[in-house]
């Protein structure tokens, strides 16, 4: 096999095979890698404060509300359960759904 096939192989399986994509998850902000294994999604029975605060619309102050909700009360089993913390409201809780689990 000569140089220009090989290079004619190349280009063509670049050409038919489309980029390998990574599934579709929720975005996380920079400096705050999951660990392996993990969805990409925010799960609110076991996130740390860190965690939390990448969701939009929570800052510390509703992050340690959250916490300390999940420890009065136990685990969040939906998400409406969140309206039940001081501070989330409607729009907050639009704002998280796809990117929270439980």
């Amino acid at each position: 096999m000569c140089l220009a096939e090989l290079i004619a192989m190349v280009v063509a399986a670049i050409l038919y095979y489309p980029p390998l994509r990574q599934a579709a998850y929720a975005p996380v902000a920079a400096g705050q890698p999951f660990a392996e294994g993990k969805t990409g999604l925010v799960n609110l029975n076991t996130a740390t404060l860190e965690e939390l605060m990448v969701l939009p619309g929570i800052g510390e102050k509703k992050a340690e509300e959250i916490i300390a909700h999940r420890e009065a009360n136990g685990v969040f089993s939906e998400l409406e359960d969140l309206l039940q913390v001081r501070g989330i409201g409607p729009a907050i809780l639009e704002g998280l759904s796809g990117l929270v689990t439980w």
